[in-house]
């Protein structure tokens, strides 16, 4: 799960986790991850498992599919939910570099993960 420590893509781990599924649950935000971990590790046991993974970074993606791999023996699915909405004017330089920041993690994240 890519962006899994808040928001929607924390609801869906906590559904897949209600099924029976084994997550690994990556996040940008290692300090919301570990919080996360404690929190559900309490119900879900070693069924979850966290990596810091930035979707623009290839190599972190890697790491994050061989922590999957080592945790729980493969990857099935894979559940792309990583993107920000910037908001403001990009009629300017700072404009124009949050939109590029938004389409390479809301776009081109998808691609790598």
């Amino acid at each position: 799960m890519t962006g899994g420590a808040a928001g929607i893509g924390r609801a869906t781990v906590e559904h897949l986790l209600s099924l029976g599924a084994h997550v690994l649950i990556t996040d940008r935000d290692a300090g919301a991850l570990d919080r996360l971990r404690a929190e559900l590790g309490k119900r879900a046991g070693p069924r979850v498992a966290t990596a810091v993974m930035d979707v623009t970074d290839t190599p972190s993606v890697r790491a994050a599919t061989m922590r999957c791999v080592l945790a729980f023996g493969g990857l099935d699915l894979l559940v792309s939910n990583a993107g920000t909405a910037r908001q403001g004017l990009v009629h300017s330089e700072a404009g124009v570099a949050a939109l590029e920041a938004s389409l390479d993690i809301t776009l081109m994240g998808h691609e790598r993960a």
